[in-house]
């Protein structure tokens, strides 16, 4: 048998900063907070919140539009689309947080960042559709099994639509 006696393990210390370039984040380095990329990550970062403020403004006016319309014209599909509008909200309300939150200083703690919370973002959002795809299926169920569907107004479906036509048009040109 060996009888080595072993060293306390040597710590390596090494000037980070002055390596590769990298910034110290709060006394540790931080390998994806580059100040050339931060600036213009920034820049790209306020840009899309901007437009994303703008939907979501749009989205809002029309989704109210959507409920007082459908509620007057007695359409469920009116108020599916008001669904779907909420949820484009709700999409573009967590993506403004997740654009805002990526735009955190990178820690030790979180060495990349922030920028998994728009993953988180998008789940969220998913989980936001499934709930109301369900609530919009039950409702459809029961009026095809109580029969309280009611008379529809077409003229008044059709002039909420057409507004919403509009309104999507100008998102799509909107946020490219």
């Amino acid at each position: 048998m060996d009888n080595h006696t072993s060293s306390p393990p040597h710590e390596v210390t090494m000037d980070i900063s002055s390596a590769s370039g990298s910034k110290m984040c709060r006394g540790a380095s931080c390998d994806f907070a580059d100040s050339t990329n931060t600036s213009k990550d920034a820049k790209e970062r306020s840009a899309s919140m901007r437009k994303l403020l703008i939907a979501v403004i749009l989205c809002v006016i029309f989704m109210a539009v959507e409920v007082v319309g459908g509620i007057k014209a007695n359409s469920l599909a009116i108020l599916t689309d008001a669904a779907h509008l909420l949820s484009d909200v709700a999409a573009f309300a967590i993506s403004l947080f997740s654009l805002w939150a990526a735009g955190w200083e990178a820690t030790p703690r979180q060495s990349y960042g922030f920028f998994r919370i728009e993953i988180l973002g998008a789940l969220v959002s998913i989980q936001l559709i499934w709930l109301l795809a369900g609530i919009l299926v039950y409702e459809a169920i029961m009026r095809l099994v109580n029969g309280s569907g009611g008379e529809v107004q077409g003229s008044l479906m059709f002039a909420v639509s057409a507004f919403g036509l509009f309104v999507n048009i100008v998102m799509a040109v909107l946020l490219g």
